[in-house]
């Protein structure tokens, strides 16, 4: 288990062959001591020590720290790829670019969709101080890179390393190279969920408009769906003159009556392509007419105007 940058360090020392007398420094870069050195200056080496000490606990001192910690790294874009009624959805898994963050805690659960079939980490940095970065699988949750399988390593900012993970191996793991040799790793854990957008018990009331007059009703909200919730809306069946937007209002004006009443399929869908729908019935009645023969039996006499006054 790596719970500190020491053991990362001690063990990419181990594993990566680096000579007995490079050892890690408080900040977790190599540095070389010579023995002939030490034995023969202690008390220069005790007040070197001291002088380290205090200025790795001096206020102040920890940006230094931070930085490295950060690696470099710039962000991580993390998206994922499923597959829902024949099409292929691509979508984000976390709301922005990931932030420069502290490997010592670098130890995320991401929400993913049951159905996904690939997650895509895409590093970002600037400068040369990146050496290569790597993506692994891990069978369980043991962060040992003996129980790893390297799925690909990239040397170029931006360029995505995509895996399929599955229940059998649904722990990604990155580790970052710097140009001095040194890794700091990020541990993920994928958390396979059915979450699926829903209206819950929400219904729609049946609409009964007349042509030509203008209209709006405000339709339901939806609630769910996957992270970052970028849900869409959409109408089906909507006679002419109806339009839905993105606040989620039916506006316009209903161009003719309807021969039949109208059956409207209401749907909300998320990024990744999950959905639920809601129905209901719209009825246009034709517009409102005065016939004059009417209204003469109507009232028993005829209305005119002469003069801008009624006779």
């Amino acid at each position: 288990m790596f719970s500190s940058r020491e053991n990362i360090t001690s063990h990419v020392t181990r594993r990566g062959g680096l000579p007995p007398n490079l050892r890690s420094s408080p900040f977790g870069r190599p540095i070389m001591m010579r023995a002939s050195f030490v034995r023969r200056s202690p008390l220069l080496l005790l007040a070197v020590a001291l002088t380290a000490l205090a200025v790795f606990f001096a206020p102040g001192a920890q940006p230094a720290q931070a930085e490295h910690g950060g690696n470099h790294l710039t962000g991580m874009g993390i998206t994922g790829t499923v597959m829902r009624g024949g099409e292929t959805y691509t979508f984000q898994l976390i709301p922005k670019p990931f932030p420069v963050f502290d490997p010592d805690t670098a130890d995320y659960t991401i929400r993913v969709p049951s159905e996904l079939q690939s997650i895509t980490f895409t590093p970002t940095w600037t400068g040369d101080e990146v050496r290569d970065v790597v993506l692994w699988m891990r069978e369980d949750t043991n962060k040992s890179v003996e129980d790893t399988t390297m799925v690909r390593l990239v040397t170029s900012s931006g360029t995505a390393l995509a895996a399929s993970p599955s229940t059998e191996n649904p722990h990604p793991a990155i580790r970052v190279r710097d140009k001095d040799g040194v890794s700091q790793f990020y541990w993920f854990d994928l958390e396979f969920v059915t979450d699926l957008p829903s209206f819950g018990g929400a219904t729609i009331q049946n609409e009964t408009l007349t042509a030509g007059l203008e209209t709006s009703f405000e339709l339901p909200k939806a609630t769910g769906g996957f992270y970052p919730h970028t849900t869409t809306y959409s109408a089906t069946g909507l006679p002419a003159g109806l339009r839905l937007g993105h606040d989620r209002i039916i506006r316009g004006t209903p161009e003719a009556a309807t021969q039949t009443t109208a059956t409207v399929t209401y749907t909300a869908t998320d990024g990744s392509g999950a959905s639920a729908s809601l129905t209901f019935q719209v009825t246009v009645n034709p517009p409102v007419a005065f016939d004059a023969e009417d209204l003469n039996t109507y009232y028993g006499r005829v209305i005119t105007y002469t003069a801008g006054q009624a006779a």
